[in-house]
């Protein structure tokens, strides 16, 4: 497993149970970016067995006034391209559940 490269200094935002990490990624981001944290659960409104939905996070980030892209199939190099302007905030499978 390659080592983890932080590259923005992204404010972290604990969960505050299992299945709310998508709320949480966008709390960071918000922050990160000086946008207000109005309206993140309700917006978001995650499930206690699937989380959030991409499509629900990618919508109130862009309501929220972020710009946003869209990237699918990124190896590591892509990824510390893609994030030299800026954080990413990326899906992963751990333990066979989807995590932000």
């Amino acid at each position: 497993v390659p080592p983890v490269i932080v590259i923005h200094d992204v404010p972290v935002i604990k969960q505050r149970n299992g299945h709310d990490c998508g709320p949480a990624c966008a709390r960071s981001l918000l922050m990160f970016f000086g946008k207000p944290l109005v309206g993140v659960d309700k917006a978001l409104r995650p499930c206690p067995r699937d989380g959030t939905p991409p499509d629900r996070l990618l919508a109130f980030l862009l309501t929220a006034g972020l710009a946003v892209r869209v990237r699918e199939g990124l190896g590591l190099d892509d990824l510390r391209a893609m994030t030299a302007a800026g954080p990413a905030l990326c899906p992963v499978q751990s333990h066979g559940e989807g995590h932000w």
